[in-house]
């Protein structure tokens, strides 16, 4: 169940596919320090879209790699993955009635009910990660997270001058902000 619970919280803070989140445990932590910053981060180079970002260390993610003595845990195979994030969210009771929507071409679309702890997959913890960000954080910034070069055309790719420093240090201002409001402040979203 902590693989479970590692998992999660990891894919959904760093807002990775499990292909990349595979990769995590022999990455550098990196540590940034100027006199308006502190925090910590990786270098994440994103398997499907072949980019590559920073992505910010949280507070929750700093406490698992605390647990698991200074680095990153090992993610195992999405099939072994996908079962003990099932039998988690099975445990801690998370099943909720949702209606999946698959479009096929023989069929049409169909509509199937299910619990959530028997389709939750891996892939919904990436998509967790700009959803629950949507109503602090503007999509720019965290797109520049998420995929670096969504939307860019050769020529906005030329005049784009930010580093992968420079969105990381977007990202946390913007994190940095919200938490000011006592009324918005996170205790997930936050270094």
């Amino acid at each position: 169940m902590i693989e479970a619970r590692n998992y999660a919280i990891l894919a959904s803070l760093f807002g990775m596919r499990h292909k990349s989140m595979l990769e995590t445990p022999s990455l550098i932590i990196q540590h940034f320090k100027d006199s308006k910053f502190d925090f910590k981060f990786i270098h994440s180079k994103q398997n499907k879209t072949g980019t590559e970002c920073y992505v910010p260390i949280l507070l929750p993610v700093l406490n698992i790699i605390n647990e698991n003595g200074g680095t990153l845990p090992i993610v195992r195979d999405n099939a072994n993955t996908n079962k003990t994030i099932k039998l988690l969210f099975k445990n801690v009771g998370i099943n909720d009635q949702v209606v999946i929507t698959n479009y096929t071409y023989k069929r049409g679309v169909i509509k199937e009910k299910n619990t959530l702890d028997q389709v939750i997959t891996t892939h919904d913890f990436r998509s967790s990660f700009k959803s629950n960000l949507a109503s602090r954080i503007s999509d720019d910034v965290t797109e520049s997270i998420l995929h670096p070069e969504k939307g860019k055309n050769k020529v906005s790719k030329l005049y784009d001058k930010l580093t992968m420093l420079d969105k990381a240090k977007a990202f946390i201002q913007e994190i940095k902000e919200f938490n000011k409001d006592e009324e918005k402040r996170s205790a997930i979203y936050t270094l």
